[in-house]
């Protein structure tokens, strides 16, 4: 759970507490989300009928975040190459729903369980308990976030139950016997060779005619795929990287010992880890150059959340006193604090300002999409970690639209064009399907067949379910398409045609290979243990489905 911060463990070493607590507290508190109401009279929802208290909230959302941060090494919203979707309001929900159930059961882990776990997790490559690293995590991670340390420990407590409730939710995937596992190796590891004719709709195009009344019918058949999605225009405000790499270099001036630091990510890293733009391994001095400039980036980036915040905290405040949070709001408190707000082009909820860099542009989307006209401004700033931080508004939506034959003429010609292309291999396909079964039928090879009919066929190495890939087949189609077809045909037969983009395909399976004694034997254990875990996991997993379920959330009225 927690390796990705042990492989990242020497960045902590950068994090700069002290200026970053304040300004994060209020955006922890559960009255910094999107929950109803006035102070004091906040929707936190419900469990089982009964209304979810703030401090119950509180402690569910501190839990989910952590989850979240154990699971991907960051906190929710600062992107990341494992970040995923967070839900405050029904993440923390089922969180507590979970935390009552080990309550109801009377399943609790003490103390001494906890401190197992935490050495577990804390531990150097030869498993010693490194209370440095586990010191570097409640400062530099934990008490930035404004928990404490007991508050951890008791998250800690919550998972060690939770892994005590798994092991038993999960015991039936262990019923997995070895003549089960002998059968279930020889269906996933039995080989198939195959023959296969692949056809084109480039090789039809010729054959279609262009009649405008023929044209017209397709759009209107067509219309949904040409509707024009709705799409919004955001406000924002840019606190770049960039901006702030001067305070990021005197707080790195203060890191004692920073030169030992870089080398000792170098060392721990691995000297072939660090490449250039070109593939190749970095010198040494190269490396630590790039290794000190993403350490410089990371705290310019601190400092452009540091700003971000101070301006949230500002929107804030003001909502403290009026009832409506509006797009003129952010442009009027960006002026006071001498920053500019930008007008981004219309995007669609799903694509994002092309402005915006790539890793953030879905949440910013996400975030502007899930604003109103009163409610215009985002208290959750986005994060690009590579790029900078922003702060949203909504400042108009732009209604769907449902053009004219005429505006799109040019797009449904081509559009009719591959339609009529593709009717024409099917019709090829379907009735090749028919003769070579026939030519099958009277004794004649695949290849002999395709070729008396026009067609080259091409003959494969054998392969299994297990194999992903096979690079002569993946010239043609997607290897998993073409296996998937190739297991669902018979033996001896051909399968009827299927298509993959602009290809069509007819698999003739001449032959099946079983595992060798020598290959079970080899790898039996493994697969064993392999299909015990994966039983193991579907059957916890239905577990807490059912478990969550039976207690009847019911998120704040804002997150349904």
């Amino acid at each position: 759970m927690f390796a990705t911060i042990r492989k990242n463990q020497k960045w902590l070493l950068w994090v700069i507490i002290s200026v970053i607590i304040v300004t994060f507290v209020i955006f922890f508190t559960p009255e910094a989300g999107n929950m109803v109401g006035g102070r004091g009279n906040i929707d936190y929802g419900s469990i089982d009928g009964q209304p979810v208290t703030p401090g119950e909230f509180e402690m569910a959302r501190r839990e989910a975040s952590l989850i979240y941060l154990t699971s991907t090494g960051t906190w929710p919203g600062e992107g990341g190459s494992n970040a995923r979707s967070f839900d405050v309001a029904n993440d923390s929900l089922q969180r507590l729903a979970l935390i009552r159930s080990l309550e109801e059961m009377g399943i609790y882990a003490d103390e001494a369980a906890a401190v197992g776990w935490i050495k577990r997790n804390f531990a150097d490559a030869d498993g010693a308990f490194n209370k440095g690293l586990y010191d570097q995590f409640i400062d530099g991670q934990i008490k930035a976030r404004g928990i404490s340390e007991e508050q951890f420990i008791e998250f800690v407590k919550h998972q060690v139950s939770f892994a005590q409730l798994q092991d038993v939710a999960g015991a039936s995937g262990a019923l997995f016997t070895e003549s089960e596992a002998k059968l279930e190796f020889s269906e996933q590891f039995k080989t198939r060779s195959t023959e296969a004719v692949f056809l084109n709709t480039s090789n039809y195009a010729a054959q279609v005619k262009i009649d405008t009344n023929a044209v017209k019918l397709y759009f209107t058949n067509n219309i949904a795929r040409y509707r024009e999605p709705a799409k919004a225009v955001a406000t924002y405000v840019t606190f770049a990287n960039s901006n702030y790499l001067s305070q990021a270099e005197a707080k790195m001036a203060e890191i004692e010992d920073v030169d030992a630091r870089l080398q000792a990510i170098y060392e721990d890293e691995g000297t072939n880890s660090f490449t250039g733009d070109d593939g190749k391994v970095l010198s040494r001095e190269a490396a630590l150059t790039k290794i000190r400039d993403e350490q410089l980036n990371a705290l310019a980036h601190r400092e452009a959340r540091v700003a971000a915040n101070e301006l949230l905290t500002k929107i804030y405040n003001l909502q403290q006193t009026q009832t409506n949070l509006f797009e003129t709001n952010l442009v009027s408190l960006a002026s006071g604090m001498g920053l500019e707000a930008k007008t981004s082009e219309p995007f669609t909820a799903t694509g994002g300002p092309d402005e915006i860099p790539f890793t953030a542009r879905r949440t910013f989307a996400q975030a502007v999409f899930g604003l109103s006209a009163g409610s215009a401004i985002s208290m959750e700033p986005i994060r690009s970690p590579e790029d900078a931080v922003y702060v949203v508004a909504l400042n108009k939506r732009i209604p769907s639209k449902t053009p004219t034959f005429e505006e799109k003429t040019d797009t449904v010609i081509e559009d009719y064009k591959d339609s009529e292309t593709m009717k024409l291999m099917r019709e090829a396909g379907n009735k090749l399907y028919g003769s070579l079964t026939n030519h099958l039928a009277q004794g004649k090879t695949f290849i002999e067949a395709a070729k008396g009919e026009g067609f080259e066929a091409k003959s494969f190495p054998a392969f299994s379910r297990r194999d992903r890939t096979q690079e002569e087949i993946s010239k043609f189609i997607p290897f998993t398409s073409f296996s998937s077809t190739a297991f669902q045909t018979e033996v001896g037969e051909v399968s009827r045609l299927g298509t993959s983009g602009e290809t069509g395909y007819l698999i003739h399976v001449s032959s099946e290979g079983a595992p060798s004694e020598e290959k079970m034997k080899e790898e039996l254990d493994e697969f064993i243990e392999m299909n015990r875990n994966g039983r193991r996991s579907a059957a916890t997993s239905a577990f807490l489905s059912k478990l969550i379920e039976s207690k009847r959330i019911v998120p704040p009225a804002s997150a349904e």
